[in-house]
């Protein structure tokens, strides 16, 4: 069954369907500093682990960004705050990546984001969030030596 959205709320998807936007790193070669993108008209900033890198494999429709204190700083919306954050892992993903929702600055789980393992390929796993403040920032974080993959990155903002 499909979750209601309530009325007035806004979905804002990441796909690796295809390349998330045009200069989005190629997984084979990726990224190893941060960089911000505009993908669906919003900034996203990706930022791997030291020593790590992310990128687009179009092999397998994922993005992998890397290892512990690896991130995807989200979106923040005018005016909306973000509710409910749900993943769709890759085919081959790791099974025991822990992935949170924390704070701009990576410091703090979000009430309803604490860490949780990513345990399924192909597995969907999401957060509802509380207390979470309009125009704001959160990082979508690893928490252990694993790397991350995603297929779909759903954003649920009231």
């Amino acid at each position: 069954p499909e979750e209601e959205v309530t009325p007035g709320a806004l979905e804002v998807v990441l796909s690796a369907a295809e390349r998330p936007c045009a200069d989005f790193p190629d997984g084979k070669t990726g990224a190893k500093e941060l960089a911000t993108y505009t993908i669906g008209g919003y900034e996203w900033t990706f930022s791997p682990s030291e020593g790590n890198k992310f990128g687009w494999y179009d092999d397998k429709n994922y993005i992998l960004w890397g290892k512990q204190g690896g991130y995807i700083l989200m979106p923040a919306i005018e005016g909306k705050k973000l509710t409910s954050v749900k993943i769709l892992t890759g085919v081959g993903a790791s099974k025991n990546v822990s992935v949170g929702v924390y704070d701009a600055n990576g410091e703090e789980a979000v009430a309803g984001g604490e860490a949780i393992v990513l345990a399924e390929q192909a597995g969907e796993f999401s957060w509802t969030l509380t207390g979470t403040e309009v125009n704001t920032h959160y990082q979508f974080r690893i928490t252990n030596a694993y790397n991350a993959q995603l297929q779909t990155l759903t954003l649920i903002y009231e």
